[in-house]
């Protein structure tokens, strides 16, 4: 008996979250602020189609054309809403794995992406504005100093090397120069923005230029971003 009330009382409650997962994510549908519709779409909806696994009925994957209606967005729609996808959520990223991996509530969460997956997104999509996204500074700060995940943190270190036309030569950087170059474009982004780097605890450090990369073959192998155009829409598909 008291078997079957744990297992019910269990039931009851991923139902619940699961509903509750239900009803914001109707609320958001619902709910358009800073989310304008562009080619037809909501830009959430752009979003949402960045990881879809399917081809549209021409056979052209979904998340190609997702990829292109983003490069085509004005950097006033694209970047606000894109900044505010670089936001961490400690509470959702918590109970995503929890609700992705319980028996009573996977089914409903399976098309639902990983949080940090939606950042990575967010943060070369970026990357790809270049300078046009500078408005994004201060939510790729945050993200650097801030984001649990070093995958995130590093990307958005690359981001805003190329937002603030620090983009490193050879397209990576040496692990030797990887202190150096993170300091100089976190320090470059901190005085652009001093308010937000004292909250920070950012140091103003003395920005310099990055050593050319280059040297021999057994020199330090180079890190260079995980994601790039190709791979952008390479991903989704996976």
């Amino acid at each position: 008996m008291n078997r079957f009330g744990n297992s019910g009382q269990a039931c009851l409650v991923a139902f619940s979250l699961a509903g509750s997962v239900a009803v914001i994510g109707v609320l958001v549908t619902l709910w358009h602020p800073g989310d304008p519709e562009v080619e037809g779409k909501r830009v959430s909806a752009w979003f949402g189609q960045l990881f879809a696994k399917e081809c549209n009925s021409n056979n052209v994957p979904i998340s190609y054309m997702a990829d292109g209606a983003f490069e085509r967005m004005t950097p006033e729609i694209a970047v606000p809403f894109l900044a505010a996808k670089l936001r961490y959520n400690p509470v959702w990223d918590e109970l995503f794995p929890w609700l992705k991996q319980n028996r009573f509530t996977s089914r409903f969460t399976r098309r639902l992406v990983a949080p940090v997956d939606r950042r990575l997104r967010a943060s070369i999509l970026l990357r790809i504005k270049g300078p046009a996204a500078s408005n994004a500074v201060p939510a790729l700060l945050i993200a650097c100093k801030q984001d649990p995940n070093m995958r995130v943190r590093r990307e958005c270190v690359y981001d805003l090397a190329f937002v603030l036309n620090r983009r490193p030569r050879n397209g990576g950087v040496l692990m030797s120069d990887w202190p150096e170059f993170e300091s100089s474009t976190i320090g470059e982004a901190a005085r652009r923005y001093p308010d937000i780097a004292r909250r920070l605890g950012v140091t103003l450090v003395q920005t310099t230029k990055i050593s050319e990369q280059g040297g021999s073959a057994n020199a330090s192998q180079p890190i260079r971003s995980e994601t790039n155009r190709t791979s952008l829409a390479a991903g989704s598909r996976r």
